[in-house]
Parts: structure tokens; sequence; C-alpha cells
């Protein structure tokens, strides 16, 4: 944020120089950026612990009217960002945090489901507070104003829901507030419910290529076990005709089958899994 006084200072300054010309034209382009900087309307809330860094996203807390706490990937009731100086505050008499509920603020962000773009919708994140591009359909809080700058960006490592270590970058970055609900076009290939336990299964968004492998390795590991558990019960059923007394060798065969389609389950679904998250 811009100060005034020190920007008067300065064009002050300026003019006790000489400077006037370029005074004018200082104030006039900074007493703008001001404007702009503050066109955002804030509302008073209480918060909870912890709850009072600017660019935060946060939600409201069901069990406790009027406060609110850094909202998750699970949010449904997002209100906005926690702010400074906004053009107007609601409810100034409410302790707590001053949340932006409409207009521009800088908002925390992530690159978790890839490089924000102006124009993207962005939606809470597994990071508390820290927002992402949305990719599916969900509540977001508004649209980017600028795209997302990694070089100056700070790094975190997360686990994602596999365990595995990954690192991601947060930046403060200018959104258009305004929470509503995206919803996310599908593709005309795919029924909206795959390719959505796709994007959950790997925590992000998956290319229709990669969820087209994957479905086709599901379905050949679904047709292998189907194919052995039906050979293996007919063929015992035909020995159990012939010869009624190996009775226990067809038990044992049978049993040693359903191992095998256990194995093969077990690396169909490994398999799988590596073509949706590598």
């Amino acid at each position: 944020m811009f100060n005034r006084y020190k920007i008067k200072t300065r064009v002050n300054k300026l003019i006790a120089t000489g400077s006037g010309a370029v005074a004018a034209v200082l104030w006039a382009a900074q007493v703008a950026t001001v404007s702009a900087a503050s066109t955002a309307v804030a509302q008073g809330f209480a918060a909870t612990a912890g709850t009072s860094t600017a660019g935060t996203i946060v939600s409201a807390q069901p069990r406790v009217p009027l406060q609110v706490e850094p909202a998750t990937l699970a949010a449904t009731n997002m209100v906005g960002v926690i702010g400074q100086d906004p053009l107007l505050t609601l409810s100034e008499g409410v302790p707590g945090v001053r949340v932006i509920i409409g207009g521009t603020a800088d908002t925390l962000v992530s690159d978790i489901n890839g490089a924000i773009k102006a124009g993207d919708r962005i939606t809470a994140s597994p990071i508390a507070g820290v927002g992402m591009k949305a990719t599916a359909s969900a509540q977001i809080i508004g649209t980017a104003a600028t795209n997302f700058d990694t070089g100056a960006s700070k790094s975190q490592t997360i686990s994602d829901k596999g365990g595995k270590q990954r690192t991601v970058h947060i930046e403060e970055l200018p959104v258009q507030i305004a929470v509503s609900y995206y919803a996310a076009s599908t593709s005309n290939f795919l029924p909206p419910f795959v390719q959505n336990a796709a994007n959950a299964i790997a925590g992000t968004q998956v290319s229709l290529l990669r969820v087209f492998a994957a479905s086709i390795v599901s379905i050949l590991g679904a047709i292998g076990a189907i194919t052995l558990v039906s050979s293996a019960v007919r063929s015992g059923i035909i020995a159990l005709g012939r010869n009624p007394l190996a009775a226990g060798a067809i038990r044992r065969g049978l049993l040693e089958v359903g191992g095998i389609v256990v194995l093969l389950a077990a690396f169909t679904v490994i398999v799988a899994d590596l073509i949706l998250t590598l």
C-alpha cells in the first residue's frame, strides 16, 4: 500500500527543487495507483487464532457466527481475503480482522494446480489460507488479475495424498474478489465422474491421455482377473464331476488362482496410479 503522506512529501521536495512538472506527473500517477489499490470493500469478522496474515483466504467458521478461519480444500463457505486499508469497511466495530468481500485484493496463491494466469479462477488449496488455480468444479474466491511469477515466489515442500514430497511456490497475487461457484468445462469423451475421480487420485488436474491410459490398464486388469476366476471355476467343476475324490486338489487350485488374481489387481492399481500421478 502507498502512503499518501510519503507521496506528498516526495512531491513537495520535487517542487522545492524546481521539478514542478515532474512532481505533478508523479502525483497524478501515484494518486491514481492509490485509488485503484483502495477500491476493496471489507467486513469485520472475529477470527480463529493465527488468522491474521494479509492475503489469507478465509471461510466462515461453521459453529461460531461471524468468525472466520483459513480456508482449506474442502471449504464450501468461503468469505473473502484478509486485507489492509480497504476503501470501505462494514461492521468496523467487530474485533478481529478485516475481510475483503469485494474489489481487488492481494491474495496468497500457489502453483499446486499449475501456474496461474490472468483470468484463472482461484479456489482453496490443501494449504490452509492459500489459493490455487481451479481446474475442477468448486467454490472460488475470485479471478486472478495477473500472471503467477515463479521467480518472485517462495518455495514450500508439502506431501501429496500418496505421501510423496513435492515443492510448490507461493506468492501474493492480485485477485478480483467475487465468491461464487465455478463449473469447470468437462471433456466430451469422458463422463465427469471419471475425470473427477482421476483428479482426486492424482491430487491435481489430469490430462485426457493419462485418464485414457489408466482406464485401459484398469479395464485390462479387470478382464484378466474375471477370465482367470471363471476359467478356474469352470475347470474345477468339470474336474470334480469326473473325479469327486479330487475335491482337495481342486480347492487348492482355486486358492492359487485367487492369489494370482489378488496380485494382478494390486499390479493394475499400482500401474494406473503411476500413470495418473507421475
